[in-house]
């Protein structure tokens, strides 16, 4: 294997998998300094920045809001009693994260993605960007009830 493939299946390993930095490197056969070194390719090429923004998503943040109201309703359910005050105080501002997290996805914003999408992939592959137009068109009516 090519070291750009090795790179690259490390990229995917470390971007997608929960392998360790060490699995990585053993399943690509490079060294883990290599992956995570100094000059290694998590830094070199800003992988952690990519791993972040692929978990920074709206559906798992709202995952994460729901299991913080499970934990919080859990502990008291554990413990035989009501919520408190701060609990409750906490729920009703998870509550109202999640509902500001909902408000901000709107069908101007899958348009937009859709929009940027198909003019990366028009230059690809235009048929098939044609074929997807007409999903995406199709999503779209009905999120706006068309």
């Amino acid at each position: 294997m090519r070291t750009d493939q090795k790179r690259e299946l490390a990229k995917q390993l470390f971007l997608h998998t929960s392998a360790t930095r060490k699995e990585i490197a053993a399943r690509v056969g490079v060294s883990e300094k290599t992956i995570s070194g100094a000059t290694g390719w998590i830094k070199k090429f800003d992988w952690d920045k990519l791993k972040s923004a692929l978990t920074v998503t709206r559906d798992n943040l709202v995952a994460s809001l729901y299991n913080q109201i499970l934990k919080i309703t859990e502990l008291a359910d554990e413990e035989d009693r009501t919520l408190t005050t701060k609990e409750t105080d906490a729920l009703v501002k998870i509550a109202k994260a999640i509902e500001t997290i909902d408000e901000k996805t709107t069908v101007s914003t899958f348009i937009q993605v859709f929009m940027e999408f198909e003019k990366w992939l028009i230059d690809v592959d235009s048929d098939l960007c044609k074929a997807i137009n007409e999903h995406h068109n199709h999503f779209i009516n009905t999120r706006i009830g068309g």
